[in-house]
């Protein structure tokens, strides 16, 4: 019990008390330091000393944005699996904060692996958030090589004290892996300690600043998350619930979740028209 209130503890005090709430600029690049985002490339171990992370002021915003959703984040992966048979992808740059990092990372992973990396993780039957995050991650580790991804136009979203880090440059799968896993990272809920470290800094979910990176955009992109289409709930009860255990993956299986998301955005095909070219037809 007292791990569950030290983490509903933790994750409001971040929420509520030391993460700025700032007004943001409005146009196509990327602002300077005070928008809190930062882009660099991580660092391949801890070992070695601490290099600043750059900015870079004149790189576009991400075309798509794969939001975090816990657990229910199975159910994004059923989108993104629909909009990559149906929708020309290619050109167009993702970013991933929490459970979205590992939907993103599906959507890169080449074709010949996608199915056989589903088939691993429709094999799970863990029914805890950090259980099933380490089955996945570790899949990902054994299963997959850096080179089975196109990293191209492509990061991972990171909350440090100073802001947020979006991560683009990885030297092993390993190192990919645990930047995902940084990104999803909520002391005693996704992971089972209560720190977490990368780029020798202090690591938390990029949950954290997920809506004030959004209000960089002066239109909103394509945000695929496990609320957009109203099967999962986000109200504060929601998130309450999943930092005591209490999810969907308590009552459904991981199948079941990437069903209902294929199945949800078929059923709305017209509104990803809006973002994306649908792909020609095959003739039979």
């Amino acid at each position: 019990m007292l791990r569950y209130v030290l983490a509903m503890s933790i994750m409001i005090y971040l929420t509520y008390g030391i993460l700025p709430e700032k007004s943001l600029q409005n146009n196509k690049c990327i602002p300077t330091i005070l928008s809190k985002t930062l882009f660099g490339s991580s660092l391949p171990t801890t070992l070695l000393p601490s290099i600043p992370t750059p900015l870079q002021t004149n790189r576009s915003l991400p075309d798509i944005v794969l939001g975090p959703g816990g657990v229910a984040g199975f159910y994004s992966l059923g989108i993104s699996h629909y909009l990559i048979n149906h929708f020309d992808l290619k050109d167009k740059t993702l970013v991933g904060f929490s459970a979205g990092s590992f939907t993103m990372l599906f959507m890169r992973l080449s074709p010949e692996k996608r199915n056989s990396m589903l088939q691993e993780i429709f094999k799970c039957s863990e029914k805890s958030a950090s259980n099933a995050m380490r089955h996945i991650m570790d899949k990902v580790e054994t299963i997959t090589s850096l080179e089975d991804y196109d990293l191209n136009g492509t990061s991972i979203a990171v909350s440090h004290p100073g802001g947020i880090a979006l991560y683009d440059n990885f030297l092993t799968v390993q190192q990919l892996a645990r930047c995902c896993k940084s990104s999803s990272f909520i002391p005693f809920v996704t992971h089972e300690s209560g720190m977490d470290f990368y780029n020798h800094k202090i690591a938390m979910d990029g949950f954290f600043y997920y809506k004030s990176f959004l209000k960089q955009y002066p239109q909103r992109p394509l945000v695929i998350n496990p609320f957009m289409f109203g099967r999962y709930s986000n109200t504060l009860s929601h998130k309450i619930r999943f930092i005591f255990g209490i999810h969907p993956l308590k009552t459904t299986s991981i199948y079941q979740m990437y069903l209902y998301g294929y199945h949800d955005a078929r059923q709305n095909h017209s509104f990803f028209e809006k973002y994306l070219k649908t792909l020609p037809t095959k003739p039979l």
